[in-house]
């Protein structure tokens, strides 16, 4: 296997564990449910656990967007991969070219709905506008 393919599948494998993850903390009884019920006093918590007021269950999913968006890099530098050994070919006279049409907006927009929500968390607001000349793109 390649680099990019192992991280490829450690992502997927990551992103797994945060799903499991997110299943057992929806079962589990809330914090305080424990600390009430529970005989023996409870430790002080953990700086780092003391500073968040985020729940577990929405700190997972933030770590799922994320993983998400690393995904989609992983595999966007497998097309920048591909790209480059097909420029070898080119340039070698061995290349087989198969051109295939796409609509440009609908690029755009899978390119928005990956980075829109990472950079929801980061507090900032992507606003993406794609103006596409009729003359070149008859509708």
């Amino acid at each position: 296997r390649n680099p990019l393919g192992a991280a490829c599948l450690l992502m997927g494998e990551k992103q797994e564990l945060i799903a499991d993850l997110k299943k057992l903390l929806q079962k589990l009884p809330a914090a305080g449910a424990r600390t009430l019920t529970s005989p023996q006093p409870q430790p002080p918590p953990h700086p780092a656990e003391a500073d968040t007021d985020q729940d577990p269950v929405s700190l997972l999913t933030s770590l799922e967007d994320l993983s998400k968006a690393v995904q989609a890099q992983i595999e966007q530098m497998g097309t920048i991969c591909n790209d480059v050994l097909h420029l070898e070919k080119l340039s070698s006279g061995k290349f087989e070219f198969h051109f295939q049409a796409g609509c440009i907006a609908e690029f755009f927009q899978d390119i928005t709905t990956e980075a829109k929500p990472v950079m929801a968390r980061a507090g900032l607001n992507f606003v993406t506008e794609v103006v596409i000349d009729t003359s070149l793109h008859p509708s």
